[in-house]
């Protein structure tokens, strides 16, 4: 046997899982299950000026932040709360119903985060860059 590593998912490969994923999912949902996976981005701007910005997945009813970034000067003004509600518009209008995110155990976000009804559901020691990281979600 040999090992590839690869930039990008070739066709082939994207063949293969196609095909071989339709076993696993009989197998763990009973049924064969439609994969569909979407990525936004959202931007908030004032004016012509970018104030925050936000990368969302939506997979499977369950959305991801997998960044949001407000303007040093922008925040405690509102534009998190606000990309994260529209962030739970998105998921809704897919049916979704989970939202979750990582973030650092011990920074400010946590609090943030709190307060639009998230709860820690898992913790990652020794993360990122050897920093304590938790796991926070929220049913929608």
């Amino acid at each position: 046997m040999e090992i590839s590593v690869l930039k990008r998912k070739s066709k082939p490969m994207r063949s293969f899982d196609k095909t071989e994923w339709k076993y696993y999912d009989r197998e763990h949902f009973g049924r064969v299950i439609s994969w569909d996976t979407r990525i936004y981005y959202l931007k908030a701007y004032e004016g012509k000026e970018i104030v925050g910005t936000m990368e969302l997945k939506v997979e499977a009813g369950v959305g991801f932040i997998k960044t949001l970034i407000v303007k040093y000067s922008n925040q405690r003004k509102g534009t998190g709360k606000i990309l994260m509600l529209e962030a739970e518009n998105i998921i809704k209008k897919q049916n979704g119903h989970k939202i979750f995110l990582t973030t650092g155990k011990y920074w400010d976000a946590v609090k943030f985060y709190l307060a639009l009804g998230f709860k820690q559901t898992g913790e990652m020691r020794n993360h990122y860059f050897h920093v304590n990281f938790i796991e926070m979600s929220k049913f929608i």
